[in-house]
């Protein structure tokens, strides 16, 4: 995926992401995780947003929730729809910055 094209575009690296999260099984992957938030610190670098961080913040306690190895009480669908819904979040936190207001 994004793990050898470089780019800046947040929305692109946000997408591939979900993306990627939707079709990698719940549970210890340390790939998983250290892909993800690879793919985290790339969208940092480029967003000025404290509101967009302050998501991509959340996208990252989930992602080490989902694929790292912790002990938490949460099923595996509940983390899936819990990161997702950070991700999407952040998509439309860093959108929201990214578009001129009219």
């Amino acid at each position: 995926m994004l793990d050898t094209l470089p780019t800046d575009n947040i929305t692109l690296r946000c997408e591939a992401l979900f993306d990627r999260v939707a079709a990698t099984p719940i549970g210890e992957n340390a790939h998983a995780l250290r892909v993800g938030l690879a793919e985290c610190d790339a969208m940092e670098r480029v967003i000025a947003s404290p509101s967009a961080v302050y998501r991509l913040r959340d996208v990252r306690h989930w992602l080490r929730l989902a694929y790292g190895h912790t002990l938490h009480g949460y099923p595996p669908d509940e983390l899936r729809r819990n990161l997702l819904k950070a991700l999407a979040g952040f998509g439309a936190a860093a959108r929201a910055v990214d578009s001129p207001v009219r």
